[in-house]
């Protein structure tokens, strides 16, 4: 009597757990294959991304229409879930995903380098579906923008067309007298090579060093120098200076060395540098210029831009490294302690391209950048010592305090040279990358420290208008006057 509800009782058990494993089996085959849907739809995404970045890098803003994203036209670009992909003029990406519930959802993604150099989605939707929340995008925020596929392709950039050339006119029935001889060109002496020389400023003129073995005076050029940073710079054998509100350019290969006024007008404050084959110049509100400088007395502006400083951004440095044009600067006051450095990459044609920009703690006054260190003199804090990572930040990976307050530095193997105002110039060496730098020199001078140039047989050390030369090597130093007829050529 006791055995049936024994029996019953099993029954309804086995009942009860071939029903829960039915019902796992199920949920759990659902969860798989919605994870395989994120995934794919990750995936494309993640694609998608690299096209966008690659357009940054290489044109200095996002894609506007498909083809510039390496997409299909929009009738075309559908993957999987994803249902349409358009890339519209303002840079946005319009997606329309049908998920696995069978709910259509529309996207906008904006895309967003931040100051890191990383990329990034910004979600808006009207109407996105509580799966695609929960797997795939759980910060997307409400818009009441709503688009058809329609409206969002009508909304795509237009590739620039190409000019149809003019068709050719019908020969006419007549001989042309014969042409004139031609004349050869004026010559263009600023873009022609020529040995590379360094300009020294001194407080009553510009020097014209050639360091290609001990230093030799090749010109001077008298003068009143009275703002001594960014007031020069060469191009080929032609000299560039800033003097009475114009940029003034002399042939340095004729003598007497005379300047001429060109014809571009400048900013009092301006500061002037070269790139090569380019002049630069920046304004004290933040412009910079790009000049061609061919054919002076005319220079023609091929770029400008305005820079992304505030009002209390100083810059206090323009160098060319690795092809890369670095602009570093900082806040004016001291409780910030935060700087910038930005770096434009350098196109064919003259003009600049912002690669990306790098924020880091201290009060910078230098920077010098040889791959893979960067290198960054922050007065009191001492010498910030950065190398680069595998996704191509620069992270801090060793550091040398100040004795009074560094300025600049310069390194070259194991070996480093730092520029500490008054207390000189100071060598440091290492035996190999994982032992600590050692002190091996230091080097006092009649003026302060501030910026140092390598060379090849030594270390030329520089305040605003002074200047020492150190050899490679315990071989002495000597201070580089530019009156020396003996040397000058």
């Amino acid at each position: 009597m006791n055995s049936l509800p024994l029996k019953q009782t099993k029954i309804i058990v086995g009942g009860v757990l071939v029903l829960l494993l039915a019902g796992f089996l199920f949920f759990y085959s659902d969860y798989q294959a919605t994870r395989e849907q994120a995934a794919d739809i990750t995936g494309t995404l993640a694609k998608i991304q690299q096209e966008y970045i690659r357009t940054f890098v290489a044109q200095g803003r996002f894609p506007r229409f498909n083809q510039e994203a390496n997409l299909p036209k929009s009738a075309d670009a559908r993957f999987g879930a994803i249902q349409s992909a358009i890339v519209m003029k303002d840079q946005r990406l319009f997606l329309v995903i049908k998920d696995r519930s069978g709910a259509t959802s529309t996207l906008y993604l904006t895309p967003e380098m931040n100051s890191e150099h990383r990329f990034s989605w910004f979600c808006r939707s009207p109407d996105l579906s509580d799966l695609l929340r929960d797997h795939l995008f759980p910060s997307c925020q409400a818009s009441t923008e709503t688009l058809s596929v329609a409206q969002a392709t009508a909304l795509q950039g237009k590739p620039r067309k190409r000019k149809p050339q003019p068709a050719e006119s019908a020969a006419l029935d007549f001989t042309l007298p014969p042409a004139p001889p031609q004349t050869a060109p004026p010559p263009t002496q600023p873009c022609e090579a020529s040995p590379p020389r360094e300009l020294l400023i001194y407080d009553n003129g510009i020097g014209i060093w050639d360091f290609s073995q001990d230093p030799v005076l090749d010109a001077f050029v008298p003068m009143n120098i009275q703002r001594p940073n960014g007031m020069a710079a060469r191009i080929g054998k032609v000299l560039f200076v800033l003097k009475e509100g114009y940029i003034w350019y002399a042939d340095t290969g004729k003598q007497p060395i005379t300047l001429e006024k060109s014809s571009v007008w400048i900013k009092a404050g301006t500061r002037l540098y070269s790139t090569g084959q380019q002049l630069i110049w920046i304004t004290p509100d933040h412009q910079l210029f790009v000049g061609d400088v061919c054919y002076p007395p005319n220079i023609r502006i091929i770029h400008n831009t305005k820079l992304r400083y505030s009002s209390r951004n100083n810059l206090v440095s323009v160098t060319l490294a690795e092809g890369d044009l670095h602009l570093l600067s900082r806040y004016g006051s001291d409780w910030s302690n935060r700087s910038n450095l930005d770096v434009y990459r350098i196109k064919k044609n003259g003009t600049l391209v912002h690669a990306f920009n790098f924020r880091f703690d201290g009060m910078a006054n230098n920077m010098y950048r040889a791959e893979p260190f960067l290198l960054i003199a922050n007065g009191r804090d001492g010498l910030s010592i950065k190398e680069r990572t595998s996704d191509l930040r620069w992270m801090e990976t060793d550091a040398v305090s100040a004795l009074d307050f560094v300025m600049d530095a310069v390194i070259k193997d194991n070996t480093l040279w730092v520029a500490d105002r008054s207390a000189g110039l100071l060598v440091y060496r290492r035996r190999s990358q994982q032992d600590p730098w050692e002190q091996i020199d230091q080097r006092e001078f009649d003026f302060p420290a501030f910026k140092l140039r390598w060379f090849e047989h030594g270390v030329l050390v520089s305040s605003a208008t002074n200047h020492a030369w150190v050899p490679h090597g315990n071989q002495g130093q000597r201070i580089l006057q530019p009156a020396s007829p003996v040397e000058s050529h």
